[in-house]
């Protein structure tokens, strides 16, 4: 189930980028994205959620900037500290 709401969004914004502002600063979608990478264990729906969240930054300095005020780069430090194998 989990699978299917990040393959829609991973779909939408595919369909259309601009969208992933509005997203970020209008719901809690970061702080959601970053629970589910932070799993002990890596699954499907760890590795949607890192997908959406890649295209979330890729492009928006915003995005970026609210990542960071949510201690977003320590949490993916800290999952890259954990699984470096799966990186």
């Amino acid at each position: 189930m989990l699978s299917n709401i990040t393959g829609i969004f991973e779909n939408i914004l595919g369909f259309n980028s601009d969208l992933s502002p509005k997203l970020v600063s209008n719901t809690k979608i970061l702080s959601w994205l970053l629970t589910r990478i932070e799993t002990p264990k890596h699954d499907e729906n760890c590795g949607y959620a890192a997908e959406i969240l890649s295209i979330l930054l890729q492009d928006n300095r915003d995005n970026r900037l609210a990542l960071g005020k949510k201690d977003g780069v320590e949490t993916l430090l800290k999952v890259l500290s954990v699984r470096p194998s799966q990186c």
